[in-house]
């Protein structure tokens, strides 16, 4: 039941009412003196699965929820502030909602350990925490003229303590994926990717915080094949904005591109986000080919396109696609009025091919004695007065895209 509807007829004030994205606040903490350091705090994009389709909290006033996280092992321990608790005048009325145990249902038993102490005993643990599973790529950045390093490890349902560890990793795919649920670890088909954070700590030893995950699962392609599929991919907020997504989803692909038993590598419900991020990656990947080659790029996009990306990156038809428009638009002289027409109608044809297959479908149904009535009931038919005014505004979207792609791409 939403909270709104709870609060009908009880006359609580809804100052006790919290918005739980703004309440809700992590912490990945590598040193105890971390746990004062409020800028350290990241907060929570969604809390729906957690806190009810409202994501609100009743009860509190100012609520501050702090869940501090160690940063390798992911051991928890939480705080909860507020300026003041919602006391009911009457038996049976409102009480406020329980702010600790639906996060404490989301991993493990024993996890959101019950005293600070104990947490701090074992932050001082988090030297001997090494990652689970295979080292598989290394990502390094500069910042404030330091090196920070990032390792890639991969693991399955085989590697020795990892299920038990990744029940609390996904735990904050509940917070950040849209839709996100818990899978199911002991499928032999899941193949894991986590990024870790190679750092110092203040005596020099080498230590490990988690900085992003990725699921990806191995479906079976006839007749001796595999397609695996990405699931999830999150990169925390700490870490975001650094390439760390990229070089993660590079790792994925070198896992898979030389393997002859993998057809194509697809991702499930990509988001916006992360749809941009895989198209740079491609754009670059297939600058390496020789068919996406300023010589070849301007032919048209033919077979050997397709062949080529399929067969060396593992990329299927929509990407490849999708690839060959950014590039062509890369390639196009944007001071060549007869270069810039011919990429402009290679565009709107393709936006075109929606309107063709409606086209086919009426005269299918007209076919058929169906009235205008009848087929506008059952198509969604666009008047063909109104189609240039369409295809000219997704064009100039598509341009706008294809431009912030290209200016992330090699000069």
């Amino acid at each position: 039941m939403e909270i709104c509807e709870r609060l009908m007829g009880s006359g609580a004030a809804e100052e006790y009412i919290i918005n739980a994205n703004l309440a809700l606040n992590f912490m990945l903490v590598r040193e105890p003196e971390d746990m004062v350091d409020e800028e350290q705090y990241f907060g929570a994009e969604m809390t729906h699965q957690v806190y009810g389709e409202g994501e609100q909290i009743f009860g509190y006033r100012n609520l501050f929820i702090k869940l501090f996280i160690t940063a390798g092992r992911l051991n928890m321990y939480c705080e909860v502030e507020h300026s003041g608790m919602y006391e009911s005048s009457k038996p049976g009325e409102l009480k406020p909602d329980e702010v600790i145990p639906p996060l404490a249902n989301l991993v493990p038993p024993n996890t959101i350990l019950g005293s600070k102490s104990t947490f701090v005993a074992m932050i001082r643990k988090e030297a001997s925490f090494r990652p689970f599973g295979e080292q598989i790529s290394r990502h390094t950045i500069q910042e404030g003229g330091e090196e920070r390093v990032f390792e890639m490890y991969l693991s399955d349902e085989s590697t020795p303590g990892f299920t038990d560890y990744f029940e609390r990793v996904q735990m904050f795919a509940m917070f950040y994926v849209d839709a996100a649920s818990y899978i199911d670890n002991t499928d032999e088909k899941w193949r894991y990717f986590l990024v870790f954070e190679k750092y110092k700590s203040s005596d020099g030893a080498s230590l490990y915080a988690l900085a992003g995950f990725s699921t990806v699962y191995e479906f079976y392609g006839y007749p001796e094949h595999i397609r695996p599929r990405i699931s999830q991919m999150l990169v925390l907020p700490p870490f975001q904005m650094m390439g760390v997504g990229s070089a993660l989803l590079q790792a994925i692909y070198n896992k898979y591109i030389d393997d002859p038993k993998v057809l194509t590598i697809a991702v499930e419900d990509p988001s916006e986000v992360f749809g941009k991020m895989r198209l740079v990656l491609n754009c670059r990947n297939c600058l390496e080919l020789t068919a996406f080659g300023v010589q070849n790029i301007k032919s048209g996009l033919t077979k050997q396109h397709y062949d080529e990306a399929r067969t060396k990156l593992k990329l299927n038809k929509d990407c490849v696609r999708n690839v060959y428009n950014v590039l062509r638009f890369r390639a196009t002289d944007r001071n060549d009025p007869e270069d810039c027409k011919a990429f402009r109608l290679f565009i709107k044809n393709q936006l075109y091919a929606p309107f063709r297959r409606q086209d086919k479908e009426k005269a299918k149904m007209e076919k058929h004695h169906l009235s205008q009535e009848e087929i506008s009931e059952l198509l969604s038919f666009v008047p063909k007065e109104k189609r240039s005014e369409i295809i000219h505004q997704e064009y100039l979207d598509l341009k706008a895209k294809f431009s912030a792609i290209v200016e992330k791409l090699p000069k």
